[in-house]
């Protein structure tokens, strides 16, 4: 069975959930220039390599902010006994060690915890400003309650009197004071790496991109479908409407998975992984299949409001690439190669085979299917622009996840 990607709605989508079989391409073989073999089985990848061991995201981020609180708190206290003219005793290093601690706990409470659970998105949907008064007023809140429930329980399991020193004497007021200059900072950094990548800031400060390296990546091209036609029918700016809310509803997504946003396209979108760890997780193919279902799961609300329902094109490849600095006034990290042009050519070739998804063969054999997913073997196929041929297979959802 092929699922056609040029006439699909929300139903369409939803049907082989539970009826595979019942919707048929109207595509033929001579509209395409593929070659196929005469075994139509599904695609089923052999078995890989053992996995690494990789922390999660979270427990990653806790550890590095433990390790720079611990010591930005070990700073402040030496500081604080410097300016007070007093000899720094073991009771300053408990009291930095712990208020770094505490206050890197509770960073990473707001931006693991809070920050992902609904209130990014409504940040989002804000002015930089008005996003940037709320988050600090709520981190406020967050840093004076922990500071002061934190002070209370030690003070009361390890003895000594919590009140009234700390609370009137100006403790808490220094400390929530630093956390909020030390967050207020961090918070400036998120935001300007937002704006061009984390990575992509992360690699120009340190200049790993200075001269041209080599590197094995997986890139993901997804455009929206029927953009210029939606944007004739309901406005320019209702239509941007609706990409940015798809994007936004789809990063969260793609954060789950690990991937970054190398560019937008007006309407479409290139992600790209580490290899290794595309490998690893599967998290392309895990990030297609959470979209796919997520498609369907909020088309109402689209139709809605919009009148349309969000679809889309993809294409994947991985392999080698150079990766360097790009530009003078403003700086990118460009990504080129073969292996590029072949993801983009794939995503361009969902439009002559009807299908949702194309990826190569290759690289699928080196990744576990989602639940719910299959990949349907098409054998050689000539993309534009390419003399040699390539193994690619579709991607296609059978079930809805739950």
């Amino acid at each position: 069975m092929r699922l056609p990607c040029n006439h699909i709605t929300a139903n369409q989508i939803a049907v082989p959930v539970g009826r595979a079989g019942q919707i048929e391409s109207s595509m033929s073989q001579r509209d395409i220039d593929i070659d196929y073999d005469d075994d139509d089985d599904d695609f089923e990848p052999p078995k890989r390599r053992r996995r690494r061991l990789r922390l999660p995201r979270k427990l990653r981020l806790l550890i590095f902010l433990a390790v720079v609180g611990a010591l930005i708190g070990l700073i402040i206290s030496y500081l604080v006994s410097l300016m007070a003219a007093q000899a720094y005793s073991s009771v300053d290093f408990n009291n930095g060690l712990r208020g770094g601690l505490t206050i890197a706990l509770l960073f990473w409470f707001y931006l693991a915890i809070i920050e992902p659970a609904g209130f990014r998105t409504f940040l989002k949907r804000r002015s930089f400003i008005v996003s940037a008064i709320i988050r600090a007023l709520t981190f406020l809140v967050v840093i004076v309650l922990g500071l002061s429930i934190s002070r209370l329980v030690f003070m009361y399991a390890f003895g000594g009197d919590p009140w009234p020193a700390y609370f009137l004497d100006g403790g808490l007021a220094r400390d929530a004071g630093l956390s909020m200059i030390f967050a207020l900072a961090v918070f400036f950094v998120l935001d300007v790496a937002e704006l061009v990548g984390p990575r992509v800031l992360t690699n120009i400060i340190l200049g790993r991109y200075h001269n041209p390296v080599v590197e094995d990546r997986v890139f993901l091209f997804l455009d929206v479908r029927g953009a210029t036609a939606l944007a004739e029918r309901i406005g320019d700016e209702k239509a941007h409407e609706f990409l940015a809310r798809f994007f936004l509803d789809i990063d969260r997504i793609m954060l789950r998975w690990n991937g970054e946003v190398v560019t937008y396209l007006g309407d479409g979108v290139m992600i790209t992984w580490e290899y290794d760890e595309a490998v690893d997780r599967s998290a392309p193919l895990e990030f297609l299949a959470d979209v796919m279902t997520w498609v369907v799961t909020k088309a109402p609300s689209y139709k809605e409001e919009y009148g349309a329902v969000p679809t889309f094109r993809a294409g994947l490849n991985g392999g080698e690439v150079v990766v360097g600095e790009c530009g003078a006034s403003k700086r990118e990290i460009a990504y080129n190669g073969d292996v590029v042009n072949v993801a983009a050519r794939l995503e361009q070739a969902c439009k002559r085979t009807r299908y949702v998804a194309l990826a190569s063969a290759e690289l699928v054999q080196r990744m576990d299917l989602p639940d719910g997913m299959v990949a349907d073997k098409l054998g050689p196929m000539r993309l534009k622009g390419r003399e040699r041929q390539l193994d690619v297979v579709a991607l296609r959802m059978i079930r809805v996840r739950q």
